[in-house]
């Protein structure tokens, strides 16, 4: 049997070839750390969890979040979750979330509730770092005396009203048939940039929309601590769960979903 004799062109041809094999392969196995870095910044940040319970809580959380209750008739703001504004860890309420959970109705005096709630929020010993409501032309109007004041667009299903002949007042009237059906697009209509839907009815297709829109998401009422390496997956902004340590803990475990940080920020 006779040997084929390889030419001198074929030779630094196979040479070249395998020259570029391993380039490849040590790229793939060796990143320089300014790679590194590029791949890292193109990765989300982890979500920012909002605890609803109450202190002590572990390190890594954002923040507390406080329910709030407004009387339709006097304007009184009751604090739900906790006792006081001063059982906080925190004084200067930076670190604090405050959502005003929805009565029967929408307020029919926006501008009105907005104006009280404004006052209210002053007398705070500093601004809360969210102010999340189920009532957005009460949201609009707070944003008009407060627009440093981020504010979080919420939505139930009994507040979206799909199923109703008309538009829904809690939305403003703005018409959910008329962009499809997508929650974050109204909010983009109502000025917003932070949706903030409940665990229970939040869909993948909700999040491929609200990424489309520019709208980051807040998740609420995360009470299931199955359901947050799932969760986890979509990428959220943000959490409100009592299930703190379930979630540090789900972080931990996700690695490789989010940019390197020592926890939520």
């Amino acid at each position: 049997m006779t040997k084929t004799k390889l030419s001198r062109g074929s030779k630094i041809l196979l040479l070249v070839t395998g020259a570029l094999l391993l380039m490849v392969l040590w790229s793939l196995l060796v990143v320089s750390p300014e790679r590194a870095k590029q791949l890292d910044a193109a990765l989300p940040q982890p979500p920012r969890l909002w605890s609803a319970a109450p202190p002590p809580q572990p390190a890594g959380i954002a923040g507390y979040a406080l329910d709030l209750l407004q009387d339709r008739e006097s304007g009184a703001v009751t604090p739900l979750s906790l006792p006081t504004l001063a059982a906080l860890p925190s004084s200067d309420g930076e670190a604090l979330l405050l959502r005003l959970l929805p009565n029967q109705a929408p307020s029919a005096a926006p501008q009105r509730d907005a104006q009280f709630l404004a006052a209210w929020l002053a007398e705070l010993p500093g601004q809360p770092a969210v102010f999340l409501a189920y009532d957005w032309p009460l949201l609009e109007a707070l944003g008009q005396r407060l627009p440093e004041l981020i504010l979080a667009f919420g939505s139930l299903e009994r507040t979206l009203q799909r199923q109703a002949a008309t538009p829904s007042p809690w939305l403003g009237g703005r018409d959910l048939s008329a962009v499809e059906g997508s929650v974050p697009a109204l909010v983009v209509a109502a000025g917003g940039s932070l949706w903030a839907p409940s665990l229970s009815e939040l869909r993948p297709v909700d999040m491929e929309d609200a990424r489309a829109a520019g709208v980051a998401v807040l998740v609420s009422d995360v009470g299931d601590a199955e359901a947050l390496p799932s969760l986890l997956l979509l990428r959220p902004a943000g959490l409100i769960t009592a299930q703190v340590a379930a979630a540090l803990e789900a972080l931990a475990q996700s690695r490789g979903l989010y940019a390197p940080a020592s926890g939520p920020q």
